[in-house]
């Protein structure tokens, strides 16, 4: 989404709507004397009161700053929409769609006609729709979205079994915990398939990059694991656990925050 600003388009092409949701939720973002560069305490605004915005709600960011008194109405005005579309344009930089956001002008409530009244000096909201996010991502071919090399073990899954990657997961499948999808027990030569990507290259060239609520996730790393009795995939006997540990790479320290983001098959 690209943004033109110049002197002519604030008179005929500033979107404006009219106050109509009260019940929205407001917080101001201010913009330093004169100035329509989104700074980084201005972003930080931005991502933090998106981020905590529940889904399929909305959220308003005030346009505001101090401005210099050599301003005049008009000049201050463009600045106002300057601001504003630095905002649109960073919520479009979050991957916010464009029909989810838009210009309110708050200058009047009632009837106000922007390219006809250059005497009052425009207040502007930007509003923010946050529609409710799939989380479940849809696999058509998991080799087409998982390319990476499997590592296959075969294993008897009546007794206890530890399996580890070679790029350090550790894969801890009690005994009999294991069914064919039938119901049955896994055989004596049940095999087990594992794909690991942790390094940052290989998640980007994975297509393993994954948003959330209109913010990039950084991830620890993703893992792929199946288990098969012979060509049928197997699944996990009732109440039966897995335990799985993830290493930490060379050079990378254990952050705070980071939680496990499972993948489910929808209809």
């Amino acid at each position: 989404m690209r943004y033109v600003i110049a002197s002519i388009s604030l008179l005929i092409f500033l979107p404006l709507f009219s106050f109509n949701d009260d019940h929205v939720p407001r917080h101001n973002v201010y913009f330093n004397l004169d100035s329509s560069v989104l700074n980084t305490a201005c972003q930080s605004i931005i991502q933090d009161v998106f981020a905590e915005l529940p889904e399929d709600r909305k959220v308003r960011f005030g346009v505001a700053g101090p401005m210099s008194r050599e301003l005049n109405r008009y000049q201050q005005n463009v600045l106002t929409d300057k601001r504003a579309k630095s905002i649109l344009h960073y919520l479009d930089m979050m991957g916010v769609k464009a029909d989810h956001m838009r210009m309110v002008n708050i200058t009047d409530q009632v009837n106000y006609n922007a390219s006809s009244d250059m005497n009052r000096i425009w207040k502007v909201d930007i509003e923010v729709y946050k529609e409710p996010v799939d989380r479940v991502p849809i696999f058509t071919s998991i080799d087409e979205f998982f390319p990476m090399p499997s590592q296959e073990f075969i294993i008897d899954p009546a007794v206890d079994n530890r399996i580890v990657g070679m790029q350090g997961t550790v894969i801890h499948i009690p005994a009999n915990s294991l069914r064919c999808w039938d119901g049955g027990p896994a055989g004596n030569n049940t095999r087990v398939e594992l794909k690991e990507v942790y390094s940052k290259a290989d998640i980007v060239m994975a297509g393993l990059h994954t948003m959330a609520g209109g913010r990039m996730l950084e991830s620890g790393g993703t893992i792929h694991l199946m288990a098969f009795c012979e060509d049928e995939e197997a699944r996990l006997a009732n109440d039966a656990t897995i335990g799985i540990d993830f290493p930490i790479q060379p050079g990378e320290k254990l952050k705070e925050g980071m939680k496990t983001f499972n993948a489910y098959e929808t209809e």
